[in-house]
C-alpha cells in the first residue's frame, strides 16, 4: 500500500512539475532519477530478468543498460497500478536502505537480478520530495519558482476545470 501511494505521489508531482497532460513513462523515469539519484544507477552485473506476464515469459535483455528507475516504473509503478502486483524482479527489503540490488546464480549458470526497496525508507524520501515541492510553491518571494507555480495552475485547471 505504501509503495502504491508513493507511485501516485511521484506520478502526480512529475505531471505538475513538467506540465504534462497525462502520465508519461519516460518523464516519470527521468523525474525519479532526478529526485532520487540512487535510482539513476544500474545493476552492477549483467544478468537475466525473467518473469511471466499474461502467461508469456518475458526476458529483459541487458539490464545493466537500464536504470533502477526503469525497473521501478515497470515493476512497481505499472505492476501495482495496472495489475495490483509487483513484478517478480522487484521486492521489499527491510534493511533500512532505500534500494538494494541482488543477484544470484541459478543452477543453469544464469544470473538473476532483483531490485529491492524498503517501503518505509522510500516513503520518507517521497515525503521529503513532496514537502519541498509544496514549500517551493508557497515561496512567493522567490521568482525562480514562478514556472513551477504556473505549471501547477495550468495542470490543476486542466484536471479539475477551475483555478485556485
Amino acid at each position: 500500500m505504501i509503495i502504491s501511494i508513493c507511485c501516485i505521489i511521484l506520478d502526480m508531482l512529475c505531471q505538475y512539475n513538467r506540465k504534462l497532460m497525462t502520465s508519461s513513462s519516460n518523464e516519470f523515469i527521468q523525474f525519479v532519477e532526478e529526485k532520487i539519484p540512487k535510482f539513476s544507477k544500474t545493476f552492477k552485473k549483467n544478468g537475466m530478468i525473467k518473469f511471466f506476464y499474461q502467461n508469456t515469459a518475458v526476458n529483459l535483455e541487458d539490464p545493466a543498460k537500464k536504470t533502477f528507475a526503469n525497473y521501478f516504473y515497470s515493476g512497481f509503478r505499472c505492476g501495482i497500478m495496472h495489475n495490483a502486483i509487483i513484478m517478480p524482479y522487484g521486492g521489499f527489503d527491510r534493511t533500512g536502505r532505500l534500494i538494494i540490488q541482488e543477484d544470484w546464480t541459478e543452477k543453469s549458470g544464469k544470473v538473476r537480478l532483483v531490485l529491492g526497496i524498503d517501503p518505509i525508507v522510500f516513503f520518507k524520501k517521497v515525503r521529503k520530495i513532496f514537502d519541498k515541492y509544496i514549500r517551493n510553491l508557497n515561496d512567493l518571494k522567490n521568482t525562480k519558482f514562478d514556472t513551477l507555480r504556473d505549471n501547477f495552475t495550468w495542470k490543476f485547471r486542466r484536471d479539475f476545470g477551475f483555478g485556485i
